[in-house]
């Protein structure tokens, strides 16, 4: 349910900005761009980037769960903000919203396009999120419990 609320609201948003004038045409041009580039990946690579993408904003609720201060949790978001911002990431939400744009906005995206990212980005995601992090981290803790014993 949070992930089709989030698609949702997301959206709303992006047809709003996609509305002629909203945006500047540079920051069209660029949104079309990226809308293009997510598009025609393989999907192996749309799957690696997802995986990565399920495993930092996982690790990013272990450090904002960590972190003793709310100056600790904004300066946490950041760092990983910065990282998924910066790196070759597809998280769900945010590359479906990229890929409205693609269609919203005249590029050479299609729904069919959106459609299998928004499949290949979810599975990923929770491969990252629950295989990598989750389950390692449960291990982990679950040998640190029997070490203690």
């Amino acid at each position: 349910m949070v992930l089709v609320l989030n698609l949702v609201g997301g959206a709303v948003l992006v047809a709003i900005t996609a509305v002629e004038g909203a945006l500047p045409v540079a920051a069209e041009e660029s949104l079309v761009r990226l809308a293009d580039e997510i598009a025609h990946k393989s999907a192996a690579a749309t799957l690696a980037r997802a995986v990565l993408a399920g495993a930092l904003l996982t690790l990013l609720s272990y450090l904002l769960h960590g972190a003793g201060s709310t100056t600790g949790r904004v300066l946490v978001a950041f760092m990983v903000g910065f990282f998924v911002a910066i790196g070759p990431f597809d998280h769900v939400v945010v590359s479906a919203l990229h890929l409205l744009y693609g269609v919203w906005l005249g590029g050479t995206v299609t729904y069919g396009d959106l459609a299998a990212n928004i499949g290949l980005a979810t599975v990923g995601n929770v491969v990252g999120g629950v295989v990598l992090m989750t389950l390692t981290h449960t291990a982990q803790v679950k040998g640190e419990r029997s070490r203690s014993s």
